[in-house]
Parts: C-alpha cells; sequence; structure tokens
C-alpha cells in the first residue's frame, strides 16, 4: 500500500519481474544518456503497451 495512493487499481498482475526485465532491457538498449532520452524511451514503452505490442 502506498500512502496517499489508497484508492488505486492494484497492479502487481501487470508489473511482474518478467515486465521490469523487459523495460529495463528497453532502456539500457535505448542508452539515454539525458533525462530527455530516457523519458522518449518509457514513452515509446507505453505506446507499445498500448498498442499491445510490448512483449514480455
Amino acid at each position: 500500500m502506498v500512502p496517499g495512493l489508497d484508492a488505486a487499481t492494484a497492479h502487481e498482475v501487470i508489473h511482474t519481474t518478467a515486465y521490469h526485465l523487459a523495460v529495463t532491457s528497453r532502456l539500457i538498449l535505448a542508452k539515454p544518456s539525458n533525462q530527455a532520452n530516457g523519458r522518449k524511451a518509457l514513452q515509446d514503452i507505453r505506446y507499445d503497451i498500448l498498442n499491445d505490442e510490448f512483449d514480455y
């Protein structure tokens, strides 16, 4: 339980170890050298998730 997020939808079935490893791998491949590049990589991951194209 995160303080301030008491009413948040539980999503631990989404954020599994495999999910975190996939995100980490994508970030490593993107080699974000600054905050803007890191944010762009995360936005790309979000886009892939929304389009059901993110494998984990």
